[in-house]
């Protein structure tokens, strides 16, 4: 993406000039950096797809599944003591997607970067904005994002609780059908149909009112987030202004001026990248509560299962 950013002022120019060959260089300079991001991209993706469903889904569905199965804690935490109900749900659903948001939040997917590949061009912009112009636009850039990053975790919490209690509402209606097909037996031969289409429409109603909350309190986070991403273009203009306004550098190099505001747009551009991720990280954190509660509690009885007494 750098390369390709790099190369359009040649590009335009060669074309400006008619410059044939240099045309001709830029063309295949743009060529190679399409090609060789496309590749880089996929190549971060595919690596984060097997971290996700062969290592950390793996470790993370073998640890819940043993504590939840060593002595008798499956029945203990449902039927004994009705600690947690949903424990199913957070086993094969909540998990699986934990992996899978923190592996879009870490790498990325096809239609955003994840945070790995921006911090390597964040490090780049910073290192050319500092030998352009020293340390106050980058450092201006950072405490801009900074003042944002703070204000979407103040808006995060509420998100994220919606998040966690939408995952538990989903894994009643899930239970809901499960006990309908493993009784259907019985509620057919007692003409229950209707009897469970009213709980279920229950249930539904009861996922879509926590969906709607959760659509409410994301509105104040997407505000945050959306407001920081059209500053962008001010903000890159009023850093290096600052800079030149005040006297830091005694005169004004257009060319230079140009190309700061350039870069500090460049660099504004992935901080916004990663503030966009808040909705991301936001769900991120209510299933990492949920899938922690259920640790929490395996672990617990999974202890005193194998302290007490036998029969």
């Amino acid at each position: 993406y750098t390369l390709y950013a790099q190369t359009n002022a040649p590009f335009m120019n060669a074309l400006v000039n008619k410059d044939r060959e240099a045309y001709g260089q830029a063309m295949l300079l743009l060529v190679l950096s399409i090609l060789f991001g496309s590749v880089a991209n996929a190549a971060v993706l595919s690596v984060g797809d097997v971290l996700c469903n062969c290592v950390w889904q793996r470790t993370l569905a073998t640890t819940l599944n043993k504590l939840y199965l060593s002595g008798k804690v499956y029945y203990d935490i449902v039927d004994y003591t009705k600690v947690m109900e949903d424990a199913d749900q957070r086993i094969a659903t909540d998990a699986q997607l934990l992996c899978e948001k923190f592996m879009h939040l870490l790498f990325g997917s096809p239609m955003y970067v994840g945070l790995t590949p921006q911090l390597f061009c964040l490090l780049f912009f910073w290192t050319m904005l500092v030998r352009a112009a020293g340390w106050f636009v980058p450092c201006a850039c950072l405490v801009y994002f900074a003042v944002n990053v703070l204000l979407n975790r103040c808006l995060m919490t509420a998100p994220a609780r919606a998040v966690r209690d939408q995952a538990t509402r989903q894994g009643e209606y899930r239970f809901a059908h499960t006990f309908l097909r493993m009784f259907c037996e019985n509620i057919a031969l007692l003409n229950g149909g209707s009897r469970e289409e009213a709980k279920l429409t229950i249930l539904m109603e009861r996922v879509l009112s926590q969906v709607r909350r959760v659509a409410l309190f994301q509105f104040p986070l997407n505000l945050s987030s959306m407001s920081f991403y059209w500053g962008l273009s001010f903000a890159s203009y009023l850093f290096p202004s600052l800079f030149w306004w005040f006297g830091w550098q005694a005169d004004l190099d257009l060319d230079t001026f140009f190309t700061v505001t350039s870069l500090a747009g460049s660099m504004m551009t992935v901080l916004s990248t990663v503030l966009l991720l808040s909705k991301e990280f936001s769900e991120f954190v209510g299933l990492l509560t949920r899938v922690g509660e259920l640790l929490d509690v395996l672990s617990v009885a999974a202890e005193q299962a194998a302290t007490a007494s036998p029969p």
